[in-house]
């Protein structure tokens, strides 16, 4: 049995619940849902209205996978609005299944005409791998594996659709590959900087693990400082971006609890909650990852997650 091309989607296949929630209403909700106010809360809103309102309903409606994953992330945003409906997250799931398999059959034949409906439905299940576990309702918080699971997936679609930025460019999609001008530095990224700066990698480690930990850290301090440059959102951008600065040896030594590499993401997690804040779908992540590290890591590597706690912390007080 060949291996799986595209195990980075696996993880987001929920079984099958023994009965349909969504309903042809339930879909109408959905769709109306979409295209009133969850648009409103996608990346980039604001410049983006036409895209997000129009073009990927109106794409949506041309091929089936696209549709059910614009009705997924419009099920889970419902959900997080209305914890008194758990049928939604049902609903969520069930078209994210349907999506998948979808993407699955599409992947392996992209063209240049078919790529911005791809680019669009990876995207949003991008979105909603992190939204899944925002619905009050859930009662269940995310684990470091989680995130890993989330990074790969993102790191496996930008794989796939690198070869077609030219043609994305070049279709109504193109705003969303214009680069913004420069924003003043966030100041948590500014010292997210510093400190991922101030991570040091002793020699005791084993040479291969110690360069990989070096090469991460030195690629995620220039992965933030491009985001500074070309946007206006920069914490958004490097909350929903930074993953493609890690390379699948990185994730690996993640997975294995290696301290560094848990000391690194304990450092993204500030941004992840920090961005959580404001994007409902970001929200509720980053403490939990943090407090996960926490239990995970060696008791003597503690010392490189004084800061993230101290800031996740003090972003609590300031919003209480």
């Amino acid at each position: 049995m060949s291996p799986d091309p595209y195990p980075y989607f696996a993880k987001f296949v929920t079984g099958q619940e023994p009965v349909e929630k969504s309903t042809w209403l339930t879909d109408l909700e959905l769709m109306h849902h979409y295209t009133f106010s969850t648009y409103l809360t996608l990346p980039r809103a604001n410049e983006l209205q036409q895209v997000w309102q129009v073009e990927v309903p109106k794409l949506a409606l041309a091929h089936v996978f696209l549709l059910h994953q614009v009705l997924s992330v419009s099920a889970h945003h419902l959900a997080y609005l209305h914890p008194d409906r758990p049928t939604l997250s049902i609903c969520a799931s069930q078209h994210q299944n349907k999506a998948v398999v979808g993407l699955r059959t599409a992947v392996p034949t992209i063209t240049e005409e078919n790529c911005p409906e791809i680019f669009v439905a990876s995207s949003l299940l991008y979105i909603c791998a992190f939204a899944s576990f925002s619905a009050p309702s859930r009662g269940e918080q995310p684990r470091i594996d989680d995130l890993v699971d989330v990074f790969l997936l993102v790191q496996g679609m930008s794989d796939i659709l690198n070869s077609y930025n030219d043609a994305l460019k070049a279709s109504k999609l193109s705003i969303l590959f214009m680069r913004g001008d420069a924003t003043e530095p966030s100041p948590i990224l500014s010292a997210m900087v510093e400190r991922l700066r101030q991570i040091e990698v002793p020699n005791t480690f084993d040479p291969e693990s110690a360069d990989i930990c070096r090469e991460s850290i030195l690629s995620s301090v220039n992965w933030i400082e491009n985001c500074v440059t070309t946007t206006r959102m920069p914490d958004l951008r490097v909350a929903m971006s930074w993953s493609l600065s890690l390379n699948t040896d990185f994730m690996d030594l993640v997975r294995r609890h290696h301290p560094i590499a848990l000391g690194v993401i304990g450092h993204y997690c500030v941004i992840l909650h920090h961005t959580g804040q404001d994007h409902w779908f970001l929200r509720g992540w980053g403490k939990p990852i943090l407090s996960d590290i926490m239990e995970k890591i060696d008791p003597e590597w503690k010392c490189l997650l004084e800061w993230p706690l101290a800031a996740i912390e003090a972003n609590m007080g300031q919003m209480a």
